[in-house]
């Protein structure tokens, strides 16, 4: 006597798409012995979808209609079917992904999402990969994005069907640091380090009227030592803080002068008096960092006249041109303020720097050394003046103290109220300032936001497009 009494197969129909698997097939069925029934799974035309003789799962192999039978196994008879109806496959006609940019720090992990569409497109793979992979680097086929240094890279999302891509801009930073208003100064606080640099705006190292300025050498403390207590100096710990070479380079874009008493402090408390090599090597090493390339040395010859030597090997018998930054050291003639200006004037005209920003900078903080000068020779007579006029280039500095304001991040945070604002006083006519905005932004490897007078903050990134 037959063990099957009847067997009946659900859903009595599907639809699936060439080229794709339906698992959703199964057969229920009526026994005396239920754990002995069995079916097994047959299609009628194998060319159209074929059926896995156990499991029931489904393939659609072309475009067709087609039964797929469930039969007992104990030769009863008994089966039904499922009727299959295989369609052709849903073409992608394109690709988009979210985010489309995205900021990320050195070393963050983060995940991108494709959307094929249409939506029930039947090939939904799609392989990622990065233009610059030392920038970030991104998993094949899952998305994810593992950011490695500073820099700006694309990671584009392709479709296997169809080629189409889509793509994300990526901007890797070292660190979000935030500009803002520090009393009637600014500030530059570090979001991961916590540091925080109260900017000095003045130059403390050539200019009389600031060198002994109590409020500049309270900031420039707080700058210099890691902790720093006004209110009771027994309880300052007086260890140099330390700064990475590119937290260097983005602050001396924002506080040249407070970088370069910085250096010159730093020079100072960390070699002895006497070692002039390490002095020098110190500051010549930090100029390096800042312009990109080694310092020029200068010495007199036998004769008198200053010229520009290959080594350094008695530095205490050479000028460096780190020093006209970040403060001279006593040189075997004892120079006069006059025979200093001289060398200043000289390197201007015959050493250019290897970038516009770094040129400009450079012009007009010398610019303001040369001025310094002559206000303190400006009552040795006109005489000393007419002589010491003939070694400036009058005309250089002119033009870089016209258009270069070193303090262009104070006035950010202390005038303007809106970002328009901002955008149409830059755009007035063509300035500096463009050029060292760009540079924080797009080249220090920072995140740099800014808070306005009215308390909102800003992306400095995104104000360069506002910028003309």
């Amino acid at each position: 006597m037959p063990y099957v009494n009847s067997v009946a197969v659900y859903p009595s129909s599907t639809t699936i798409e060439k080229g794709q698997w339906y698992y959703g097939a199964y057969a229920s069925i009526a026994s005396d012995c239920p754990e002995c029934a069995e079916v097994e799974w047959y299609s009628t035309s194998p060319s159209i979808a074929n059926v896995n003789t156990t499991t029931g799962y489904i393939y659609g192999v072309k475009t067709g209609k087609t039964r797929i039978y469930a039969e007992a196994t104990d030769g009863s008879g008994k089966k039904d079917y499922i009727t299959v109806t295989v369609t052709p496959p849903v073409a992608v006609a394109g690709v988009s992904v979210c985010p489309t940019s995205l900021t990320m720090n050195v070393g963050d992990l983060g995940y991108l999402c494709a959307s094929i569409t249409p939506y029930n497109a039947t090939n939904q793979t799609v392989t990622w990969c990065s233009s610059d992979e030392s920038v970030a680097e991104v998993n094949t086929y899952s998305g994810k994005i593992t950011a490695k240094k500073a820099g700006v890279v694309t990671i584009v999302a392709c479709t296997v069907d169809g080629g189409f891509a889509a793509s994300c801009t990526v901007r890797v930073v070292i660190d979000t640091v935030i500009i803002q208003k520090d009393g009637a100064y600014n500030k530059v606080v570090f979001n991961k380090s916590g540091k925080v640099w109260r900017c000095i705006n003045h130059d403390v190292i050539f200019d009389v009227h600031y060198m002994h300025d109590s409020t500049l050498i309270r900031r420039g403390n707080h700058n210099f030592y890691t902790s720093f207590d006004e209110d009771d100096p027994s309880k300052t710990d007086k260890t140099p803080k330390e700064y990475t070479d590119d937290e260097m380079k983005l602050l001396y874009a924002i506080d040249p002068y407070g970088v370069a008493d910085y250096v010159q402090r730093y020079a100072s408390k960390q070699f002895h008096v006497d070692d002039f090599e390490g002095v020098l090597g110190y500051k010549d090493r930090i100029f390096k960092i800042l312009f990109n390339r080694k310092p020029k040395h200068f010495a007199r010859t036998i004769d008198g006249v200053l010229c520009e030597v290959d080594d350094r090997e008695k530095s205490n018998d050479v000028l460096s041109e780190s020093e006209i930054f970040f403060g001279m050291h006593p040189i075997y003639e004892w120079r006069t303020f006059l025979e200093i200006l001289e060398v200043c004037s000289l390197i201007l005209n015959k050493v250019f720097l290897t970038n516009f920003f770094t040129s400009t900078i450079a012009e007009t903080v010398i610019s303001k050394i040369v001025r310094a000068g002559l206000l303190m020779v400006s009552g040795m007579g006109s005489l000393l003046r007419r002589e010491l006029g003939s070694y400036v280039a009058g005309n250089a500095f002119e033009k870089a103290m016209e258009k270069t304001s070193l303090e262009w991040a104070l006035s950010f945070v202390s005038l303007y109220d809106s970002l328009d604002d901002l955008a149409n006083v830059m755009n007035l006519d063509l300035n500096y300032n463009k050029q060292i905005i760009d540079y924080c932004a797009c080249q220090t490897g920072y995140n740099v936001l800014f808070e306005l007078k009215d308390g909102t903050v800003h992306n400095l990134y995104n104000v360069c497009g506002m910028l003309g």
